[in-house]
Order: structure tokens, then C-alpha cells, then sequence
């Protein structure tokens, strides 16, 4: 599939502010691959797709989680993190992304994680380059923040 048919297939899949939101994204990450020696290719294609699950309705999200048996911690988390694993497993299923890199660019573009490859701390900076999405990463970090403090404490 080439870079229009997937953005033809993920402008269906979102509001019109979200696809502006993705083209943006798109742009910045190949900028940042570009600087840091990443593969503009990769970080363009995981930049379309980084939000195609995010529109989803949240009971096909849990069922994909559950079913695809993904960390069932996951679920604990609030919904709207739930898009960016599911979003892997959408670019893999019915885009037939491969490539892990690419694949955990998507998956960890919302929370992030220890030792990110180059690629996925490109579309993690990349996605936030907007307003509502450094709004949105702020109040999933309290809340990621509230889920660690309940884990240390044996609450979880």
C-alpha cells in the first residue's frame, strides 16, 4: 500500500481535527528521522497509523486487548490509552505492517517506556506537538501516575 492509500484509510477512521493532528504528526516525524538518522519510511508510515485505532469504540478495544491476549494491565489504564496497542495490532492485521519497529512506535506512541528505540521516541515528540495532545499526554501521566503509586503501594 502506498503512503495515500494509507491516508485515505485512516482519514476514514477519524475526524477531520485528528487527520489534520496526523499530517502533522506524519510531517514532524519525518523531520526528526531526518535529524536523528532514523528512516524517514518508517517513522512516515508510523506516524499515519499511530491513531488508527484511536476512534474506536472502547468495548472493541477491550475485546481486541482480551482476545489478543495483550497485558491485561492494560485495562486498568484509562480507555483512551488503550488505542496505541490496539493501533499496533491494526497496522499489523489490516495494514500488514511487519516491521516491529514500526509496530512498537505505534503501540508505546501514548505512554512511552524504558530504553525507546529511536524511532518511537520520535513519534512519541512527534505526537505532542500539539496543544490538546500535550493537554491529553498530561492528564494520562496523572493517571499513569496514580496506577504506579497504586502498584508500589500493593493496591493493584
Amino acid at each position: 500500500m502506498n503512503r495515500d492509500k494509507y491516508l485515505e484509510a485512516v482519514r476514514l477512521r477519524m475526524p477531520e481535527t485528528r487527520y489534520v493532528h496526523t499530517l502533522g504528526v506524519m510531517k514532524t516525524a519525518k523531520r526528526l528521522a531526518k535529524v536523528y538518522g532514523e528512516s524517514e519510511q518508517d517513522a512516515e508510515l508510523a506516524a499515519i497509523l499511530h491513531d488508527v485505532a484511536k476512534f474506536a469504540d472502547r468495548y472493541w478495544l477491550k475485546q481486541q486487548i482480551v482476545e489478543h491476549h495483550m497485558d491485561e494491565r492494560l485495562l486498568s489504564f484509562h480507555h483512551e490509552l488503550w488505542h496505541a496497542p490496539v493501533g499496533a495490532l491494526v497496522a499489523q492485521q489490516e495494514f500488514g505492517v511487519t516491521k516491529q519497529t514500526i509496530l512498537d512506535a505505534i503501540r508505546f506512541h501514548t505512554t512511552g517506556r524504558a530504553n525507546m528505540s529511536k524511532l518511537e521516541k520520535i513519534i512519541y515528540r512527534a505526537g505532542g506537538e500539539d496543544e490538546k495532545t500535550l493537554s491529553d499526554r498530561a492528564a494520562a501521566l496523572r493517571k499513569m501516575s496514580e496506577i504506579r503509586r497504586r502498584i508500589q503501594g500493593g493496591e493493584a
